[in-house]
């Protein structure tokens, strides 16, 4: 017989240039072998009952390592160690080491020099204080809350309520991953006149600004210089003539003549007349104050009382309160329109005559184009008009210059009631038939 040679352990496997080591490693008295080697910047470990099928193992996990990648058979601890220490580092992060260098390299090339570390302290003092993210309808009902809770008018809280709430539709998420593009597309999607986008865009910067201040972006926030103003040539000015205003006023109740008076005989904004208050409108001294705070301009001076406005006022005057007490005009002027075309028709049949070809049609934002138009051409004064109506000389002199003559603004400004009651005399002269 022959004498049984003695195994020394580790025994070794070598294929190619890589090796696999067997260790004996014992457990409760029963013999077992576990082979230790490096695959693909792994450490395996496996372990066996039997030597010849450990050894089999082996083999297969040296051809493996043959054949894989040359760099991880030239790694040294060192390479091993830090290699570990980074994966230790990123993996908590969700960040593959690949994915990691390549994030250090663009940074520190973008960086020209600044080291990473100064960076990563400059944003956090920036923007210390964040508070955490928000969505945004939780953002928009904070801002409506707080609008309401300023005592802003009604019909502006309900016109913002409608777009941001279109806009918290549309993007439901945190506020801070909304980019301008994003919202120019949307903005674009909606087939919208261009004043009706640019006002769109307004209140999405108000919800900006002040998410800005509630720390809910960064003071730096720019994504709506992405989104650009629409090019807004402007529709054709509309204006009212002296008979159409003479007809308005003959058919409107008590409660609408004060609201169609200051807007055709001053020039009052709508929105600026739905929040005037009587005591704003002072008797001595006819004029109309319209407060800061409660005008589309920043400033803008008292605006004087005409002498047909006073007299379509007095019947009307109050102390104080609202001057227009309705809510929203848009179903008064409605009605407004039907009357004066039952009116027309009425006059039709009374001469014979068929009403076909001449309705009444209300004309958008015409009391106040109305007053400008005439009270340039009576005046022949663009910077004193624009004055009055809080507009600038530019905007009087390009839209309105030009559009009625002098005799026009007479028999505007010479419509009177012809009594308390607030009825008007007759027809100005060139449209009473």
């Amino acid at each position: 017989m022959y004498p049984v040679r003695a195994i020394h352990f580790p025994v070794v496997i070598k294929r190619g240039s890589a090796t696999v080591k067997i260790y004996k490693t014992p457990c409760r008295g029963v013999n077992r072998f576990t082979l230790c080697y490096w695959l693909n910047g792994t450490r395996k470990r496996q372990t066996f009952d039997d030597l010849d099928r450990a050894k089999t193992e082996a083999a297969a996990a040296a051809v493996q390592i043959s054949n894989g990648d040359l760099d991880v058979l030239t790694l040294t601890s060192a390479d091993r160690a830090a290699y570990m220490r980074a994966r230790q580092l990123l993996d908590p992060l969700g960040i593959g080491i690949e994915a990691g260098a390549a994030q250090l390299a663009d940074a520190v090339g973008k960086l020209g020099g600044v080291s990473l570390a100064e960076a990563a302290d400059y944003y956090v003092r920036k923007h210390a204080g964040r508070v955490a993210a928000r969505r945004v309808p939780e953002v928009v009902a904070e801002l409506l809350a707080a609008k309401q809770a300023d005592q802003l008018s009604v019909p502006y809280l309900k016109s913002l309520q409608y777009t941001l709430g279109k806009f918290a539709g549309q993007f439901p998420g945190r506020i801070g991953d909304i980019t301008g593009v994003e919202i120019d597309n949307w903005l674009r999607s909606l087939a919208v006149a261009p004043r009706t986008r640019n006002n769109l865009r307004g209140s999405i910067a108000a919800l900006f600004g002040f998410a800005k201040g509630r720390k809910y972006l960064p003071k730096d926030h720019d994504e709506l210089e992405a989104v650009p103003v629409a090019k807004d040539a402007g529709g054709e000015i509309e204006i009212f003539t002296p008979g159409e205003m003479a007809e308005l006023l003959a058919v409107a109740t008590p409660e609408v003549v004060p609201f169609l008076a200051i807007g055709a005989f001053a020039g009052v904004r709508h929105a600026e007349l739905q929040r005037l208050d009587w005591a704003n409108v002072k008797r001595e001294g006819d004029l109309i104050e319209i407060r800061a705070g409660k005008a589309k301009t920043a400033s803008r001076p008292v605006i004087p009382i005409l002498p047909n406005l006073r007299a379509w006022l007095a019947p009307h005057w109050e102390e104080s309160g609202l001057v227009c007490p309705y809510e929203s005009m848009s179903r008064q002027f409605e009605r407004l329109t039907s009357r004066v075309n039952e009116e027309r028709r009425k006059r039709a049949e009374s001469r014979g005559l068929r009403a076909e070809g001449s309705e009444f049609v209300w004309k958008h934002n015409a009391l106040r184009h109305s007053f400008i138009s005439y009270r340039v051409a009576q005046t022949q004064n663009v910077a004193q008009v624009a004055l009055e109506a809080g507009n600038s000389p530019q905007m009087i002199f390009k839209h309105y210059r030009e559009l009625v003559r002098p005799a026009d603004a007479e028999e505007w400004f010479e419509i009177m009631p012809n009594d308390a009651a607030g009825n008007v005399i007759q027809m100005p002269k060139s449209e009473a038939a």
